[in-house]
């Protein structure tokens, strides 16, 4: 007798869109197989921005509170449904990359949000678009020369 293959992560995050119950009926030895962080991560990728917006309100946090409950935190992972386009990776912040403080607070300044936030936005936001919203927000030349050689 052959074993069925494991899910492909594109499976897994089909279940986590379609409300399937595939989790409640996982045996706990391969439940262990899946990490919730990792599932987040790829779902954060969505095109749909409602849905981004919801993993990153209601999913980013309680992934550390709730880490000993997989089940509880893959159905919660269950509520982000969103538009069924495929999710993209999105890789965390590495140390060193785009998250020079002059980056941040541009996207600080143009997202209201928190520099831990910005730090996670850094690398989904190219060079050029970090500059236009400098611009936009009114930097000064002095501080735009500061930037630019930031983002080299």
């Amino acid at each position: 007798m052959t074993s069925p293959s494991k899910p492909t992560i594109f499976q897994i995050l089909g279940y986590i869109n379609n409300g399937s119950t595939y989790f409640d009926e996982l045996p706990d030895v391969e439940l262990k197989d899946l990490h919730p962080y990792v599932l987040t991560r790829w779902l954060a990728g969505s095109n749909d921005p409602s849905m981004v917006l919801y993993v990153n309100e209601v999913c980013n946090g309680p992934n550390n509170a709730l880490s000993k409950h997989k089940r509880l935190l893959l159905r919660l992972l269950q509520t982000t449904r969103g538009a069924s386009t495929r999710p993209q990776w999105i890789a965390p912040p590495k140390r060193g990359s785009k998250g020079g403080s002059l980056t941040l607070q541009v996207i600080q300044e143009s997202l209201g949000c928190s520099k831990r936030e910005a730090a996670l936005h850094a690398n989904t936001i190219d060079k050029e678009t970090i500059v236009a919203e400098a611009e936009r927000l009114g930097w000064q030349k002095e501080d735009m020369k500061k930037l630019n050689l930031e983002l080299k």
